[in-house]
């Protein structure tokens, strides 16, 4: 498995020492919860912006919830599928 986080930056002489950045299994953990902060300011601002077209109803969040949901489902499949068949 490729630890470099940034590794498709190296021929860029500029940014050698960033495509050089190795990430332990341990860093990686944290990214959860990163994401979790950084999408919670989103998904109400993403709410409030659809309140502008149509009425926002708990319904419908969690509707648009699960079409999110399984998008994520297909990315991870996709790159699973990518994985299994030896592509990186």
């Amino acid at each position: 498995m490729d630890k470099h986080l940034f590794g498709f930056l190296g021929g860029i002489p500029a940014f050698s020492a960033l495509a050089s950045y190795q990430m332990l299994p341990s860093q990686i953990q944290v990214v959860n919860g990163l994401f979790i902060l950084a999408m919670v300011p989103s998904s109400l601002s993403a709410s409030i912006a659809h309140g502008k077209f149509f009425t926002v109803t708990p319904l419908r969040k969690i509707g648009i919830g699960l079409f999110v949901i399984s998008a994520s489902y297909l990315i991870v499949a996709s790159i699973e599928n990518h994985i299994m068949h030896g592509e990186t």
